[in-house]
């Protein structure tokens, strides 16, 4: 089996409660933050988030079944900001929420109702000093949710390019993080940082072997996804350095991010490590006259090659285990991103605007730790928002969207073990092209005070 892992829930993992502070959020529009000294800010923001696809394949895409599935997902944000008199920042953040998902693929139907994990965030910006902000941070994962889906159920664990949520929960994480902000002009604002996350195990349920008796030549398989294993996921490095600038009326934002990992275990055996991960970002806001303004934002992520168990699949170790070798041939994908969304102020308290994005990934691989193949594929979707200020502390956004997917024809290796454990014969299973429409929509309350 391919082994990888997709950098975006590290970096999701990594900058859990940044996101949610006001700090940041100045910064995205190209200020430092502003509050004044003595100054205590909270925000609360309650989103309800909708999608429903429908496609060629199902969750099972090895499964030919027209695929159905709806997921509605209520995340609850609180933050608060503190600042002192010598200019320290103090920002605190939680972050939970509900969770309902349903495949209606025929002979994979399956819901999950519950909670997903939780995450807290704790960050100081240190004052004091004339050109430098130094920072600390610590990020926790809660494991409110659930990891192990049996059985059935684990036709709930979706693509997470279809879906707002892919997975429910994970372990219990440790994740600080240093770094400090640079300002040597008054329109450049440059912050690299480092963290490193201590992943706890959880539970998930086991794979599936086949197994062919080279005397008869009769081919058996084990269903072990009724089986509980525990999973390590390992420990994760990551280096960033991130820029904020202004050019004549525009704010330009960018990062890149250098993320390494270590092996994942199931129940102490090694079954792979992903590659060093590469990530980068740009995004650029251009306000075209007072009430019109263009947000442009692009991104590429790559891996390095994975390490991969050197040893075969066996009745006990359905993905191999033990020594890791690197693959003989990249399995992981360059993935490009991007959106555009012009926004006009059609009031004082009233926004309106349209978007448009893409995703690009060039090829196939398979996550192990979620079970899920992750196809190549193009998506694009276009949508709506409208922002509406309740006054001067509350907002209410409405937004909706149209998606299209198409996944082309591939290759997929499928190793079977015989039974004297020592040959392993690898048979290729082209996958059809594959397409999928959806619907999105959001509706999101914020207050602060």
């Amino acid at each position: 089996m391919l082994f990888a892992r997709c950098a975006i829930p590290l970096l999701v993992l990594f900058g859990a409660g940044l996101p949610l502070s006001s700090g940041l959020a100045q910064a995205v529009s190209g200020a430092p933050p502003t509050a004044k000294a003595g100054t205590v800010t909270s925000v609360v923001e309650q989103e309800f988030r909708f999608v429903t696809w429908e496609g060629t394949r199902g969750t099972n895409i090895f499964d030919p079944q027209r695929g159905r599935v709806t997921q509605f997902y209520a995340p609850l944000t609180g933050a608060m900001a503190a600042t002192f008199a010598d200019g320290t920042l103090w920002e605190l953040a939680a972050k939970t929420g509900y969770v309902w998902s349903h495949s209606g693929t025929p002979g994979q139907e399956a819901t999950y109702d519950g909670p997903t994990d939780t995450l807290l965030s704790a960050k100081v910006t240190i004052g004091g000093f004339t050109y430098i902000s130094p920072f600390v941070s610590v990020n926790l994962n809660l494991p409110t949710g659930q990891s192990f889906l049996p059985g059935q159920q684990r036709f709930v664990r979706m693509d997470p390019d279809l879906v707002e949520i892919g997975a429910y929960g994970e372990g219990f994480n440790v994740n600080p993080a240093v770094g400090f902000t640079y300002a040597p002009t008054a329109t450049l604002l440059l912050s690299p940082s480092i963290g490193y996350a201590w992943r706890g195990k959880f539970g998930r349920e086991g794979g599936s072997l086949i197994v062919t008796d080279s005397g008869t030549n009769t081919t058996t398989g084990f269903d072990l996804t009724n089986e509980r294993v525990e999973t390590d996921p390992g420990s994760v490095l990551q280096a960033a350095l991130s820029a904020v600038t202004r050019i004549g009326p525009a704010t330009v934002q960018g990062s890149f991010t250098y993320v390494s990992q270590s092996d994942v275990l199931q129940d102490g055996i090694p079954i792979g490590r992903a590659g060093a991960g590469y990530v980068a970002s740009v995004r650029t806001v251009y306000p075209v006259t007072g009430k019109f303004a263009v947000d442009v934002s692009g991104g590429w992520r790559f891996s390095e090659k994975n390490r991969v168990p050197k040893s075969p699949p066996s009745a006990t170790l359905p993905f191999g285990g033990g020594d890791l070798v690197e693959e003989a041939k990249n399995s992981n994908s360059h993935v490009l991103i991007g959106a555009v969304q012009p926004t006009w102020a059609v009031a004082d308290n009233l926004t309106f605007a349209l978007n448009y994005s893409f995703l690009w990934r060039d090829q196939n691989y398979y996550d192990i730790i979620e079970d899920r193949f992750i196809p190549g594929r193009t998506k694009h979707s276009v949508g709506l928002l409208l922002d509406y200020a309740l006054g001067k502390t509350a907002t209410i956004t409405l937004s909706g969207s149209r998606f299209w997917v198409h996944d082309g024809a591939g290759p997929v290796d499928m190793s079977i073990q015989t039974t004297d454990l020592t040959q392993t014969a690898t048979t290729n299973t082209i996958l059809p092209d594959r397409d999928y429409n959806g619907w999105a929509g959001a509706l999101t309350a914020k207050v602060q005070f």
